[in-house]
């Protein structure tokens, strides 16, 4: 199986709406889209989680977090990482908007606000370009080239949220 994306969170219930609208958006935009829920997460037994990410061979690995899911997803990012050295990793989320210099310790790049049409544009980029990520053409996005971090154009927030349906 090859999907474009695979969402990622950490929430401890099952109501994580944020990821559900992020994969329903992407799905009703056509990209293949994969959510991963790791409620207890525990560094010393990841495998299956790696495993599972492995089989949906995504183009994009995105995570999702809460200032207080930060510590497990980060842990989890640098496994990921590690063996998943060429497919681009996004973070996204509350904390992920607050402290993104933080976050880019992890990530290849941080998304700020709503994240809809940003992480949409993200697997485009990454799609049109051969599995390579190019942030500079990105709006609402940190990223680092070498050792500065940029922040790029914001986009105004929408308005009407059914813009997205």
């Amino acid at each position: 199986m090859h999907m474009d994306v695979v969402l990622i969170s950490f929430q401890e219930n099952t109501d994580c709406l944020g990821v559900k609208y992020l994969h329903a958006y992407l799905r009703s935009r056509g990209f293949l889209s994969g959510i991963l829920l790791i409620p207890k997460f525990d560094s010393q037994n990841n495998r299956c989680a790696l495993d599972y990410i492995g089989t949906l061979n995504p183009k994009v690995i995105s995570f999702s977090c809460m200032s207080h899911e930060f510590k497990a997803a980060s842990e989890f990012a640098q496994s990921v990482r590690s063996r998943f050295k060429q497919t681009p990793i996004v973070f996204g989320g509350i904390h992920a908007t607050l402290v993104p210099e933080v976050v880019l310790d992890y990530a290849d790049i941080v998304v700020r606000g709503e994240g809809e049409i940003t992480l949409e544009n993200i697997v485009k980029n990454v799609c049109e370009n051969n599995g390579q990520l190019r942030p500079a053409e990105l709006e609402n996005v940190v990223y680092k080239q070498g050792e500065n971090v940029c922040y790029s154009q914001v986009r105004q927030p929408l308005d009407n949220l059914d813009q997205l349906a």
